[in-house]
């Protein structure tokens, strides 16, 4: 398991590759770059494995939106607009197991 430090520094080099590339018209990162990084950017808030009562203490303390989207599989009803900084949150068995933004 990589520490949290470590976590940064990793997604800190995707971000700085992602602008390199787009700033020397060389496009952006490939799609499967981007789903990796966006996997490290879940992982790094902290919240998979924590139950929703210890996520959403978390999420209220650092001023986060957030909200369920899925629980045991089943998708939630939610609305279709985009809001980067909100965090939509999957369930499974009483824990967070994915995290997204929208």
């Amino acid at each position: 398991m990589i520490s949290k430090e470590q976590l940064e520094i990793i997604l800190e080099v995707f971000e700085q590759y992602n602008e390199e590339l787009s700033n020397n018209s060389h496009g952006t990162l490939f799609s499967e770059q981007w789903e990796v990084y966006e996997y490290l950017k879940m992982l790094n808030t902290g919240l998979l494995g924590l139950d929703l009562e210890s996520a959403a203490k978390k999420l209220e303390t650092e001023n986060k939106i957030y909200r369920i989207s899925r629980v045991d599989n089943t998708p939630m009803m939610i609305t279709c607009d985009f809001v980067p900084e909100r965090l939509n949150l999957e369930i499974e068995d009483g824990k967070i197991i994915n995290v997204t933004n929208g």
